[in-house]
């Protein structure tokens, strides 16, 4: 009788999951060392509109995520066109 609870309840942690519901937000700290590894180069075209708004992009989300990648490419293609 304990098995369908245990599935909604498992069905709710893979949702919360996928829509990014459980994502923890970053200490200070830890946000800091994470913006000085990953976002070094954003620093020197900082005020390039769609750098910064890539910059933003990254710190809005855990940088551990799922859409790092994609945000970087992002920043790739955007230092190509210039």
């Amino acid at each position: 009788v304990s098995a369908p609870s245990r599935c909604s309840k498992q069905q709710q942690q893979i949702q919360s999951y996928l829509t990014g519901a459980n994502q923890s937000r970053m200490s200070s700290y830890e946000l800091r060392q994470s913006m000085n590894s990953k976002l070094i180069d954003d620093r020197r075209v900082i005020n390039n509109s769609q750098s910064l708004r890539i910059t933003v992009a990254n710190n809005g989300n855990n940088n551990r995520a799922n859409n790092s990648d994609e945000n970087y490419n992002d920043y790739e293609s955007c230092q190509n066109n210039r």
